[in-house]
């Protein structure tokens, strides 16, 4: 079974709609919140998480201001292959038994039920399709010009500023430019020592067409 739909950005957060639901997608989320005690989705049936160490879905609503009745996670997400593809604004979830696209197959590695891509030969990038900003850690930036600074939200944080950097990055043979921001300190921390050195956002996978097959362990990155 495959589907694919339209994405409606808003602040940059990708949402779908599917049926009376909208629906925020969020690989970096572990959990699935949901406004009813049974989310139906592709043929399926799961049950949302009430919370999730501080979190809710009441609480997910003041910190955004977006109005949706589902925040997907990886409890649901990893049941499928995702086909991200912004520039079209499209997302497809396919089955495991669907072919998926061809190109260059990369490792998608597992950081403890979220997933992270390689970028630039040596860091490790968290994938976060929710995040609007991909981020890179401060010591990488220290000595550098932030061109500005942008409100920005991440679950477990909340809201707080971020300086943004444009940065040159590598990725499967391709460089693009990336606007970057730094993490709060905590949470900075709190990835090095996993060592990951990042997350990527919306503003690099609108550079490319993907597929991540997270029980594969895979990324298929189209050709152009």
């Amino acid at each position: 079974m495959r589907k694919t739909f339209k994405i409606n950005f808003v602040d940059g957060h990708p949402m779908i709609s599917d049926g009376d639901n909208t629906i925020v997608v969020d690989t970096c989320s572990p959990v699935t919140f949901h406004s009813d005690d049974t989310l139906h989705f592709m043929g399926a049936d799961y049950v949302p998480a009430k919370y999730f160490r501080d979190e809710t879905l009441l609480r997910m609503w003041d910190y955004t201001d977006l109005e949706f009745t589902t925040w997907m996670g990886m409890d649901v997400l990893s049941n499928y292959k995702l086909i991200l593809d912004y520039a079209n604004e499209e997302i497809t979830f396919l089955t495991q038994d669907e072919p998926g696209i061809e190109g260059e197959e990369v490792t998608l590695h597992d950081a403890g039920g979220v997933y992270a891509l390689q970028v630039d030969g040596w860091m490790y990038m968290l994938v976060d399709t929710r995040s609007p900003l991909s981020y890179i850690s401060k010591c990488f930036t220290m000595s550098l010009k932030y061109e500005e600074t942008q409100e920005q939200f991440y679950r477990g944080v909340g809201r707080f500023e971020a300086p943004v950097y444009d940065l040159n990055c590598d990725f499967c043979g391709r460089k693009v430019e990336i606007p970057y921001g730094n993490l709060p300190t905590d949470l900075d921390v709190t990835l090095m020592m996993a060592h990951v050195s990042g997350i990527l956002g919306h503003d690099f996978f609108k550079n490319f067409k993907i597929m991540l097959d997270f029980k594969g362990g895979t990324a298929i990155v189209a050709n152009k």
